[in-house]
């Protein structure tokens, strides 16, 4: 493998200038980022190690030699992601149904977002699936909710931790199916986990299918007649007789993370903005001492995409300035809950009225040229999708105008914008061919195989990368999309 030091490519992106002329994007291009960020030196660029502070100081010294200015705020070039990683220490607790009480010590595990939480005697709510409808007009101060794990039944839309926490709860656990194989989902789910710093002060557990039954049963109900009733239309979370105490002790570790921000301000209407994403980070060392490969180096997720992202920046900033501002953000954390896409939209480099138009680049390196362009987010901004077919056309690339891939808008970066009211797409023919991106996730995908050496279908990569330089160009001029 290609095992280049630090050391010695710093200099060389500081010291060899780019093209002045915007050619076309090449596979050699690509590959060129892709093995410096995805060689074994980065240790699979984790957040907060020392590969994923190489990484940052590689993006930033290729933007800057690239002719970009810092886009993040005060002039800088990062924007600073408050994440912390989190891992159980110790709890003790008690569940109370009546006169009976018992220990929960099996079958149970706890997480807090705190070092200490502490709650006495709290009630207990069985809250179905811990939707909004299974909820309304319940009183969940000072409670602890049971949640069923699993899909939502349709038209039911579940609400996370920091919503629970501020009507009140203080405690969420997840009843496990009975499939679920407890000790290896116990181990799973108690892994270093990672959150953004000021997350909501709640306890959240998981518990056993078993313990589940016991427990609730201790309270004169049935698990198994509680899951049918959450099954069906216009279930409301039910009181159970019983309280549960808590003391939890939670070891936290901040990390030291940003995103990288860079910027080519608009000639024109330079307050409103064209954003690029691409996530930066991968898994990091991912197998235990002793294994024959213990890196997850992420050359297709996500060397690929901050790959096109570097190579697209070149491109605009070597040409004509657009009349828009475009922006081109490498983002943390997004392996760990698109933690650094989230804190991008809380706080964008621009107010978020004013972005036109977000495009995100994530795992683009898996198919072969003459892949038909697809639309993740087609149908929910008309205008865009019209760009894009229209780019794709001038090009030669075929239109895929189905909408399958959809599915996954909530699996990528780009889902922090879009649940903002960002109008966020990813255009690439990755998504077009879903029997090929299956074959993908089911093989070399979060493994350590994900490296150079077996990542080598760069031709539709190249193809996606060049259309995008067209789309910056696109949907920077008003004429092509209406400012909103």
């Amino acid at each position: 493998m290609f095992k280049p030091t630090f050391a010695a490519i710093l200099p060389l992106l500081l010291a060899a200038p780019f093209s002045a002329h915007a050619q076309p994007i090449t596979a050699a291009d690509l590959l060129s980022h892709m093995k410096v960020l995805a060689d074994d030196s980065y240790e699979g660029r984790k957040p907060g190690t020392a590969g994923g502070k190489r990484t940052e100081a590689y993006l930033i010294a290729a933007f800057a030699r690239m002719g970009l200015q810092p886009g993040a705020a005060h002039g800088l070039w990062r924007q600073p992601v408050d994440i912390v990683e989190r891992h159980l220490e110790s709890f003790t607790a008690t569940w109370r149904a009546g006169r009976k009480a018992t220990m929960l010590d099996g079958g149970i595990a706890w997480l807090g977002r705190q070092s200490k939480i502490g709650f006495d005697r709290a009630p207990v709510i069985f809250a179905g699936h811990g939707t909004a409808e299974e909820l309304d007009g319940r009183d969940l101060k000072g409670a602890v909710l049971l949640t069923l794990q699993g899909p939502v039944p349709a038209n039911r839309r579940r609400l996370d931790t920091a919503a629970l926490a501020a009507r009140g709860a203080v405690g969420v656990v997840s009843i496990l199916t009975a499939k679920e194989d407890w000790a290896k989902y116990r181990a799973y789910w108690l892994e270093d986990e990672a959150y953004i710093l000021g997350s909501s002060p709640i306890a959240e557990g998981i518990l056993s299918s078993a313990e589940a039954g016991a427990l609730l049963g201790m309270a004169g109900l049935s698990l198994d007649a509680l899951r049918s009733q959450a099954a069906a239309p216009g279930f409301r979370a039910v009181k159970v007789k019983a309280d549960v105490s808590l003391n939890l002790n939670t070891g936290v570790r901040p990390l030291d993370t940003a995103n990288i921000v860079a910027k080519v301000p608009g000639s024109g209407r330079a307050d409103e903005a064209v954003i690029f994403l691409s996530h930066w980070d991968h898994l990091g060392i991912c197998r235990p001492e002793g294994a024959a490969d213990r890196i997850c180096n992420g050359a297709v997720d996500n060397a690929s995409g901050t790959a096109i992202l570097l190579e697209t920046a070149r491109r605009i900033a070597a040409g004509p300035r657009p009349d828009r501002s475009i922006y081109f953000i490498a983002t943390t954390a997004e392996e760990m809950g698109l933690l650094g896409a989230d804190a991008l939209g809380a706080a964008p480099p621009v107010a978020k009225e004013r972005i036109v138009a977000a495009l995100n680049l994530d795992t683009t390196a898996i198919g072969p040229a003459g892949l038909p362009v697809a639309i993740l987010g087609r149908g929910n901004h008309p205008a865009i999708d019209k760009v894009v077919d229209e780019e794709a056309r001038k090009i030669g690339r075929k239109i895929d105008t189905d909408t399958e891939a959809n599915v996954m808008i909530t699996r990528q970066d780009g889902w922090a914008l879009a649940k903002r009211g960002v109008p966020t797409i990813m255009a690439t023919g990755s998504i077009s061919d879903m029997n090929l991106l299956r074959s993908y996730l089911g093989g070399t995908y979060h493994k350590p195989d994900d490296d150079i050496a077996h990542a080598t279908e760069l031709e539709g990569a190249v193809e996606d990368a060049n259309l995008h330089v067209a789309l910056a160009r696109a949907l920077a001029d008003p004429s092509r999309l209406p400012s909103p």
